[in-house]
C-alpha cells in the first residue's frame, strides 16, 4: 500500500508541477524543488543546487522542458542518494 501511495504521489506531483503543455520548464522545476522537496533534499545530504539538478537531468533533452521520463530520472537520482545515506546498503538487483 505504501508503494502504491508513493507512485501516486510521484505522478500527481509531476502533473501539478507541469505547465499547460504537460511538461516542466526550469522555473517550474525550481518551484517543485523548493515547495515539495526542500526538507527532503536537506535530509539526504544531497545539497546540489537547483541548477545542478536541472543540468544533470536535462543533459540529453535539448528542448529545455522536462517530460515525465526526465522527471523519473530525477526521482531515481534522489532515491539513489537516499539509499546511499540509509546505511549504505546496496539493494539486491539495484544498479
Amino acid at each position: 500500500m505504501d508503494v502504491e501511495k508513493a507512485i501516486q504521489t510521484v505522478v500527481q506531483t509531476f502533473k501539478t508541477s507541469a505547465g499547460q503543455d504537460g511538461l516542466i520548464n526550469k522555473q517550474e522545476f525550481c518551484k517543485l524543488l523548493r515547495t515539495h522537496l526542500r526538507h527532503y533534499l536537506t535530509g539526504t545530504g544531497y545539497k546540489q543546487s537547483e541548477e545542478e539538478f536541472w543540468k544533470k537531468v536535462m543533459t540529453n533533452n535539448p528542448n529545455g522542458k522536462m517530460n515525465f521520463n526526465n522527471y523519473l530520472e530525477f526521482v531515481h537520482i534522489l532515491v539513489s542518494r537516499v539509499r546511499e545515506t540509509v546505511g549504505g546498503h546496496q539493494l539486491q538487483g539495484a544498479h
